[in-house]
C-alpha cells in the first residue's frame, strides 16, 4: 500500500539548496527514515540517499528531514518516500538541477 502525502509539497531544488521537510509529532509514521529516489523515464527508481529524522522539542514538536543538495544529484525528477509498518508514504515529484 502506498499513500500520497499532499502536504509534502517539495519545490524545485538546485545544487547548493537544502532538502528540508518537517511535520508535527504524532503522525502515524513518526521516526521513520526518508529516502530520496530519482525517477527514471521508464518509471524505475534509483535511491540517492537515506535521511534519519531530527527531532525538535517544542510544545507541538517537530520532526525534520534535511540534507544538502550536492552535484551528486543529476538533473531529473525525484520523489521522497518513507516506509513505516510495511506501508509507503510519498511526496510529489520534484525537480533537482
Amino acid at each position: 500500500m502506498a499513500t500520497y502525502q499532499p502536504d509534502w509539497n517539495i519545490e524545485h531544488l538546485i545544487t547548493g539548496d537544502t532538502f528540508y521537510l518537517t511535520q508535527r509529532f504524532g503522525r502515524a509514521h513518526f521516526g521513520a527514515k526518508m529516502k530520496i529516489f530519482k525517477v527514471h523515464p521508464d518509471g524505475t527508481l534509483q535511491r540517492f540517499i537515506t535521511i534519519e529524522p531530527e527531532f525538535i522539542t517544542t510544545p507541538k514538536g517537530l520532526e525534520i528531514w534535511r540534507t544538502p543538495i550536492t552535484n551528486v544529484y543529476t538533473k531529473g525528477t525525484y520523489i521522497a518516500v518513507i516506509k513505516y509498518n510495511g506501508e509507503f508514504t510519498y511526496s510529489n515529484h520534484f525537480q533537482i538541477n
